[in-house]
């Protein structure tokens, strides 16, 4: 028997009483392990929000890219239209041209039915209201647009599939005029919520800083204890990801117009960006430790994103879906996803996190255009240049996204093992 482990020592006694542990080199090395697990844990938990921001900046980029698709190409569908339907021997579009049409038609419409409202009168009443009141506004909001959200993405989904196989342009129209009123319905909501964070970054800063602490916490106390598994947890994730978008939209909407806005509107924006990485930070890292999840989760999160742009692109591109079943980690949902007839690979993708694009368009255009209507023709001409160029780096960014998937790399080593 070793003596190490019944000898005793006064020495031995006084450093156990104060650190807990005795002095001899198997404890030192089961502390020395302790430490480098504690460690690992630390660094374990820095990885959840470095992978968290770049499935955020993914999104970012494909809305990004989905808005600019919208603004710049589906206008030109729209004017090639009469040429393709007279190129046609029997005299038909083809389902992207319809959808597009479809698309401008449901836009538009929204557009004029919201047009009649004053957004400056809209600002004084929701000004005048008690922060109180403003509160629960902002939550009812947060409830309400994840509510259509479903419902347009199920109205949408059916409206393209009516234009793919129906032959009654009686059941076409009708579907068109639900989703347009599902567009108005949204894109007020997306209205007064861009009103809301309007007043409060306008306010008296301690008013700013009772609406910014409040809503925060309640985001965090609704979201925080709950339940959630990897299906529920991607879910939350894209939730995040949709909301911190809009936030960024009604932002930017907002500097179009910088005479609007107070002195420290800056400092206000500053914190207002804190609160809204940190309280996303605090939230991800406490759902993913009290449902014992890791951080490689969201890096399959962002893989399965990746997979999914790729294979939609793809699979429109060549029509090899066998392909994509083959060599993809891509579930059944995800495959049918692509397979199915929603228009254009932007609006799958899209789909695939729960953008809804049309009531997005509508908002902008309803803020921009009265903004555009002052400008010369060279600024016009100088805007959509730089959309144009936009537009060209958003593309090139998401390709390299792309291209950094499981997927590609599977399909790059069949080609290479493939005889030449």
């Amino acid at each position: 028997m070793d003596k190490r482990q019944i000898t005793f020592s006064l020495k031995d006694y006084f450093f156990y009483e104060f650190f807990g542990k005795s002095q001899t080199k198997d404890a030192k090395d089961t502390s020395a392990s302790k430490g480098s697990s504690l460690k690992s844990g630390a660094y374990q938990l820095f990885l959840i929000p470095k992978n968290y921001e770049r499935i955020c900046f993914l999104t970012f980029l494909l809305s990004l890219d989905a808005v600019l698709h919208s603004f710049l190409i589906i206008p030109l569908q729209i004017l090639i239209s009469p040429f393709v339907w007279l190129k046609q021997r029997n005299f038909g579009l083809p389902v992207q041209f319809k959808c597009a049409i479809a698309h401008v038609i449901i836009v538009i419409s929204s557009y004029l039915i919201l047009e009649k409202i004053s957004l400056s009168a809209f600002y004084h009443f929701i000004k005048g209201q008690p922060f109180v009141k403003l509160f629960v506004v902002i939550n009812t909001i947060e409830i309400f647009d994840r509510l259509m959200i479903f419902m347009g993405d199920y109205l949408l989904r059916t409206l393209w599939n009516r234009i793919e196989t129906e032959r009654s342009f009686l059941r076409i129209w009708l579907d068109l005029l639900v989703s347009t009123i599902y567009t108005t319905i949204h894109t007020m909501l997306l209205i007064v919520e861009f009103i809301n964070i309007n007043v409060s970054l306008n306010s008296e800063m301690v008013s700013f800083f009772v609406i910014l602490f409040a809503n925060n916490m309640t985001e965090l106390k609704i979201t925080v204890f709950k339940k959630f598994d990897e299906k529920a947890m991607q879910n939350q994730v894209f939730y995040d990801c949709v909301e911190r978008f809009q936030k960024f939209l009604h932002v930017f909407l907002m500097l179009t117009n910088p005479k609007s806005l107070n002195e420290d509107f800056g400092w206000k924006l500053f914190f207002l960006a804190c609160a809204e990485y940190g309280i996303d930070w605090l939230k991800i890292i406490f759902l993913t430790k009290i449902n014992n999840l890791t951080p490689e989760v969201y890096k399959g999160f962002l893989n399965g994103l990746r997979e999914f742009s790729f294979a939609a692109r793809y699979v429109d591109k060549s029509g090899d879906i066998e392909t994509i079943r083959k060599h993809s980690t891509l579930d059944i949902k995800d495959i049918a996803m692509i397979e199915s007839k929603v228009p254009h690979t932007i609006n799958k993708i899209i789909t695939r996190y729960y953008f809804l694009l049309l009531p997005h368009l509508v908002i902008i255009i309803k803020i921009l255009l009265p903004l555009l209507q002052r400008e010369s023709l060279q600024t016009l001409l100088v805007y959509v240049l730089s959309v144009i160029l936009l537009k060209v780096i958003v593309g090139f960014i998401i390709f390299s996204e792309q291209n950094r998937s499981m997927l590609v790399k599977a399909l790059r080593l069949r080609k290479d093992a493939s005889p030449s």
